[in-house]
């Protein structure tokens, strides 16, 4: 993924990221310059993700930090399991812990856009953050990194009519 193809040039004092096409982007040292080659790998390989992201955090620049997280939970292979098993709709893997998994559910499994609950300590002990969904600010939710993250998942695989819904693996484009 991102750390597979994003190194550090100790010489030019740049992280050089080189994309499946083939160009190479400098970035400047540091953590701003890590992020900006994150955020532009992202928007390249992840568009629709990224485009989710970068609303979410322009909307809600209290929670930034949360929705960068959640981003990376959404487009690492492997990190939610589906489950729909009546209002659990998955699993996220623990990025601390190998063993460590999260229940993410639905408060509400009759809903047309559940409003998602999960079992880590971040959204049980500590105050989970509110994210405004949508521009009229009418559609609103806690969230931690894991539901946000599958909240994500379910924005991008939207089913279509009559269709079940599914999670899919996160794919880059091809070039």
């Amino acid at each position: 993924m991102f750390n597979e193809i994003c190194t550090y040039n100790r010489k030019e004092k740049a992280y050089i990221l080189t994309l499946p096409d083939g160009p190479q982007h400098a970035f400047p040292s540091g953590p701003k310059g890590k992020m900006e080659a994150y955020r532009f790998w992202l928007s390249v390989i992840y568009p629709t993700y990224f485009a989710i992201a970068n609303q979410l955090a322009e909307a809600n620049p209290h929670a930034e930090r949360t929705v960068w997280k959640a981003i990376e939970i959404a487009v690492t292979p492997d990190m939610i399991d589906p489950v729909h098993q009546d209002e659990l709709i998955a699993m996220v893997q623990s990025a601390s812990d190998p063993y460590g998994r999260y229940l993410v559910s639905a408060a509400d499994t009759n809903a047309t856009e559940p409003y998602l609950l999960c079992n880590c300590p971040a959204y049980q002990e500590l105050t989970p953050v509110w994210l405004i969904l949508d521009d009229t600010g009418e559609k609103a939710m806690q969230v931690c990194k894991h539901s946000l993250a599958v909240w994500m998942q379910m924005q991008v695989n939207q089913p279509q009519p009559d269709e079940a819904q599914t999670f899919f693996e996160p794919q880059p484009i091809s070039a």
